[in-house]
């Protein structure tokens, strides 16, 4: 189905499950009235990225799932961050660069390998640029290509949930005298796939406190059979 289509679907299952009237939604949510009549009617006009943003951060819900991207609906309940529209520029345009960096392709290439005119990607990535957002089809067309949530490509999840799980992880135990720290290469590449710039430096953050805590828990004191702590060895002088 269209992203049109899977917005019809989503809202009225949303307005018939919750007993929400459409009147009470538009007042709420600040969506005019003629574009959720435009969303109820699957118009293909209506779908501007920024209202499928309003329409996810009215039910907290993600913007996968507002679009029919079934393949990235969270299998547990995620709290979402709210986005502006100028937030999710910045987040786009700092993913695009990222990715552009990582896969060695440029700007026009990317934009053919969307299924877009090689020129699609250009205007927006400019310093400068007067484009206020990429059109919601193209969007989701550059995370269909990554395979990634756009819910992180917008900056409206994080993985540093999972980072502060893995910290926890990672940390001695009051009983432990070593922390059991997860082997990480087998970790890290589950955990980078889809981080935006801002995840990757709490990773860095994050991967440097871990170093410091091994450090800690490597100098102790010296104990007999039994765990017992001994007192510090005497120092000789001459």
């Amino acid at each position: 189905m269209s992203i049109s289509n899977n917005m019809q679907v989503f809202l009225k299952k949303q307005l018939k499950e919750r007993h929400l009237k459409r009147k009470d939604f538009i007042e709420e949510s600040g969506i005019p009235a003629s574009t959720v009549a435009k969303i109820i009617k699957a118009d293909h006009s209506h779908s501007e990225l920024k209202t499928v943003i309003k329409v996810a951060d009215y039910f907290n819900c993600g913007i996968d799932e507002v679009t029919g991207r079934d393949d990235f609906i969270p299998a547990e309940k995620v709290s979402f961050n709210k986005a502006t529209l100028d937030e999710a520029k910045n987040s786009i345009k700092e993913f695009i660069k990222h990715k552009l960096k990582e896969t060695n392709l440029s700007v026009y290439q990317l934009g053919r390998k969307c299924g877009f005119s090689e020129h699609v990607f250009v205007e927006f990535m400019k310093e400068d640029s007067i484009t206020k957002t990429l059109g919601t089809s193209v969007t989701v067309a550059l995370a269909d290509y990554f395979k990634v949530s756009l819910d992180e490509m917008f900056g409206r999840t994080s993985t540093t949930h999972k980072l502060q799980e893995i910290t926890k992880a990672s940390s001695p135990s009051p009983e432990s005298s070593a922390p059991a720290l997860i082997p990480i290469p087998t970790l890290v590449p589950d955990v980078l796939k889809g981080m935006n710039i801002a995840d990757l430096e709490s990773m860095k953050n994050i991967m440097g406190s871990l170093a410091d805590n091994k450090k800690k828990t490597n100098i102790q004191s010296p104990s007999d059979t039994k765990g017992n702590k001994l007192p510090p060895k005497p120092t000789r002088t001459r």
